[in-house]
């Protein structure tokens, strides 16, 4: 499958490049949420021009796609590897489709985009545990491509256990992390947990203090970024 791209006019070369890789502690976390609201802020404050940036998706699964998503609200060119039709994890969407996902390839097209943009934004399927094929993890093409990675985690209940199982797995890797970005997505609970909104909000802040203080990283601003 060729990479998939809609680009923007006029784009010149460009030979140095930085990039990030953006998972989550599951699907449906705001994994893309994160990535075009970095993008606007990049193109917002001008530290790089619309046609500098580009968004790559290496699998996506199911539609609406997240690429597109993208490319409606923020104009930057956008990539994808791998566009299966089916939303589950890449392994079974990929064997509906008879189509086998390769490392390699994703790595090529990937190697493709750091010549042409200033600023490449990866942002991966599910969580880093999700199997993209019969051998591999979405943590083993992170590693693959050598990128620091940021953990988009839930503002709410059980975010402590998923947060902390995601971050071990990339350390056991050696995956730098950058950080934790809190998503605003809430999950919908039982009414067992249905309490006040200050309750809800205590409970968020001393769990988010948790995360930190058991794992020494930061929660990210997306000033973080200049």
């Amino acid at each position: 499958m060729t990479l998939k791209q809609k680009t923007n006019a006029g784009k010149s070369e460009m030979t140095k490049s930085s990039a990030i890789f953006v998972t989550g502690t599951d699907t449906d976390v705001g994994k893309t949420f994160f990535s075009k609201s970095l993008i606007s802020y990049f193109i917002e404050n001008n530290l790089f021009a619309q046609n500098e940036i580009t968004y790559f998706k290496p699998i996506q699964c199911g539609s609406p796609t997240d690429f597109d998503e993208v490319k409606s609200e923020t104009g930057v060119d956008i990539y994808c590897s791998y566009s299966l039709a089916f939303p589950a994890s890449p392994d079974y969407s990929s064997s509906l489709e008879n189509i086998d996902i390769s490392i390699d390839k994703i790595e090529a097209d990937f190697k493709d985009l750091k010549q042409k943009y200033k600023f490449i934004i990866v942002e991966g399927a599910g969580g880093v545990a999700v199997p993209i094929n019969k051998v591999s993890l979405v943590s083993d093409l992170i590693k693959r491509l050598d990128l620091e990675t940021v953990i988009v985690i839930r503002p709410d209940l059980g975010t402590i256990n998923h947060t902390l199982l995601t971050i071990e797995h990339l350390k056991q890797k050696n995956i730098k992390i950058k950080g934790l970005f809190v998503s605003g997505k809430a999950r919908e609970l039982s009414n067992a947990y249905d309490i006040s909104d200050l309750d809800k909000s205590k409970q968020n802040s001393t769990a988010l203090k948790t995360i930190i203080e058991f794992t020494k990283l930061r929660k990210l601003e997306f000033n973080d970024f200049k």
